[in-house]
């Protein structure tokens, strides 16, 4: 089954782009080829997900390999019933993979009662496998399921779980961990009721230098708050702690899509979410936010654009690629055709560079993550006529630019007032009097607003505002060849 091919595109929007590789995984009208999830293991990265044929209304889950030059490997796997799919892949760091389906028995009615989990490498070949069943009162595992290797260098796994009393009410889920090794021994299974209700689980990290777990979702309290459980390391339940709070959010309430991909320091972490807004024109947007252990906000980063809705990767759109970076992935939807927008941003929160992507059908962000040598790669799924197929591309590290680089060159101090401003920009340039230069404005996502050139006469530089978007916008005046930057300032 391979309906596999590579094609080079060179996409062009806003600004000129650089040739990027872009896959697309094609197959027939009767079927839909949709890869959900993906991770890095070396020189390889995985996607897994599920085959659909939908005339015999079967459900198989589906894997591929990428090497760094772009060659895949793919393979349906048959498990025994026609009601299964990966609901979980995970880098092993030797060019391996650790996988989790979600499995039901032969009658497609029948619900995913089994897990089956498994080493494969990158020749789609099973290493080793395990499999295990529910156990009662429990009668359903989700088809999600979130992964890591701990720093005892163990494979953690944890998915939600439901009674017959949930599948009628859908009021209450629970929690099911699972331990293994390198051979995908099973180490340690255990249950664990929810005290919070809603468990759909959207990310599941260890807190640095605690031992203990932090497992967050989307509506996992009764009342639709949003909230993260903290486990220990023998899997009890140790707290609850609100994610959302009024008053740190004026105008953003109930945080999704939550991707926090690792927790590397133990005074905060960052994470991407789809927050709602009470108020403006749009209603969905991005958010970066970096927060301490309590929820309370450190520092946030909107990826609001004012003239479209933009969305993260449903399943995992934050992926870091060093330490201290990491990329956020989002697609804008407008029913018709979409573009796909990965973002470079540091841990204090600066946007460092973009790439955008265009589509001429609907695209949905899936998934991303960091590959073995920094770069971003991506996957997604085009729907068009009620047919599904999966887009992966790969962008270079070394391709995130912003469209003006804004950095301090010269140490001038240039004032600027009033500041926010609603029309009129003075900037202060008593020291740069009767020279020629140019002036640029830069929105947060590096967007160029303003560019031309000034002829300074006075010490004070007036610049019109008026026709710019509320938000906040760095300026930056070249004189002399030389960039010299002042800091940002706020339109109104």
């Amino acid at each position: 089954m391979k309906h596999f091919f590579t094609l080079l595109f060179v996409f062009s929007l806003n600004v000129v782009m650089a040739q990027q590789w872009f896959y697309e995984y094609l197959c027939d009208d009767y079927e839909d080829v949709l890869f959900y999830h993906g991770d890095n293991s070396a020189e390889y990265d995985y996607a897994a997900g599920c085959y659909v044929n939908k005339i015999l209304d079967e459900c198989y889950p589906i894997a591929a390999s990428f090497d760094d030059n772009g060659i895949c490997e793919d393979k349906v796997f048959e498990l025994g019933g026609v009601n299964s799919m990966f609901s979980s892949v995970l880098g092993l760091g030797d060019g391996n993979a650790f996988v989790v389906a979600a499995c039901g028995d032969s009658d497609t009615t029948v619900l995913n009662n089994r897990l089956w989990f498994a080493i494969i490498d990158p020749n789609m070949e099973v290493v080793k496998e395990k499999s295990v069943c529910i156990e009662e009162p429990y009668v359903e595992f989700s088809t999600i399921a979130h992964g890591l290797i701990n720093n005892d260098n163990e494979i953690v796994f944890v998915t939600r779980v439901t009674d017959e009393f949930t599948q009628n009410s859908y009021k209450h889920y629970d929690y099911v961990f699972f331990k293994f090794d390198f051979a995908c021994n099973l180490l340690k299974q255990s249950y664990l009721i929810n005290p919070t209700m809603k468990s759909d689980v959207t990310d599941f990290v260890e807190v640095a230098n605690t031992g203990c777990y932090a497992v967050f979702g989307d509506g996992m309290d009764e009342t639709g708050m949003q909230n993260v459980n903290y486990i220990d390391s023998d899997f009890n339940h140790i707290s609850m702690v609100f994610l959302e709070d009024v008053n740190s959010y004026p105008d953003l309430i109930l945080p999704i899509r939550v991707s926090v991909d690792s927790w590397k320091n133990e005074d905060y972490f960052i994470m991407s979410a789809q927050t709602s807004k009470t108020t403006g024109v749009n209603f969905w947007r991005p958010i970066i936010v970096k927060m301490d252990k309590d929820m309370n906000i450190i520092d946030e980063l909107s990826l609001e654009r004012l003239d479209t809705t933009d969305y993260v990767s449903q399943f995992r759109s934050l992926s870091y690629s060093d330490k201290d970076k990491f990329y956020v992935s989002t697609h804008w939807d407008n029913g018709v055709a979409n573009t796909s927008t990965i973002y470079l941003i540091n841990d204090k929160l600066e946007l460092l560079g973009r790439k955008t992507i265009g589509f001429d059908e609907n695209y949905y962000g899936f998934h991303s993550h960091s590959t073995s040598d920094g770069d971003c790669f991506s996957q997604g799924v085009i729907r068009n006529d009620n047919h599904a197929r999966t887009v992966f591309y790969r962008i270079k590290s070394n391709d995130f630019e912003m469209e003006t680089d804004v950095t301090d060159e010269d140490d001038v101090d240039f004032d600027c007032y009033p500041n926010p401003v609603s029309s009129v920009l003075n900037i202060d340039v008593d020291s740069y009097l009767n020279k020629k230069s140019h002036i640029v404005f830069v929105d947060m996502l590096g967007r160029r607003y303003l560019d031309k050139e000034v002829f300074l006469d006075g010490n004070v530089l007036k610049v019109d505002v008026s026709s710019l978007d509320p938000g906040t916008y760095h300026y930056t005046i070249i004189i002399d060849d030389k960039n010299v930057v002042k800091n940002k300032f706020v339109k109104q």
